[in-house]
């Protein structure tokens, strides 16, 4: 008896970790496909000629391609939404993040160097915002959660 309810949780465990994994390559699918259709829209109109349209482009695109397929990894996998977003690892989100926007950053200013651009050309932007702030949250708390929490 404990050999065949081992073997069921072993099958349903299998399952969970197909369906994520193939649920993040759909993602990365439909995440090529936004960047296509927005250029494609960005060329044949004016709908995101501004920082603000594509702000909310993006930022739709995150809750419907990153977001929402996060909570269906979270439901599939019967876990709880409150658990994944485990907050105590924020500040490890907050190092990387760091971390990868100074070493991005460290490549911009060196490319500028080498173009005779000015180095310096900070604005605060409705683009830093979705890069800093709504990633972040979404991304990085919610997403790697699901993710991470399942394939465990």
């Amino acid at each position: 008896m404990k050999k065949n309810n081992q073997k069921a949780v072993n099958n349903s465990s299998r399952k969970i970790v197909r369906i994520t994994i193939f649920s993040i390559l759909l993602i990365y699918v439909a995440w090529i496909g936004a960047w296509v259709i927005e250029q494609t829209i960005e060329s044949h109109s004016v709908l995101l000629s501004t920082s603000m349209s594509r702000f909310f482009y993006w930022s739709g695109m995150k809750l419907l391609l990153w977001i929402l397929p996060a909570f269906f990894i979270i439901r599939v996998s019967k876990q709880k939404n409150f658990k994944v977003m485990d907050f105590k690892r924020l500040p490890s989100a907050i190092i990387w993040g760091v971390g990868s926007g100074l070493i991005l950053g460290a490549i911009t200013i060196i490319t500028k160097l080498f173009t005779y651009q000015p180095i310096f050309s900070f604005s605060l932007s409705w683009s830093l915002l979705s890069g800093v702030i709504v990633s972040l949250i979404l991304e990085e708390i919610l997403f790697r959660g699901a993710i991470l929490s399942v394939l465990k």
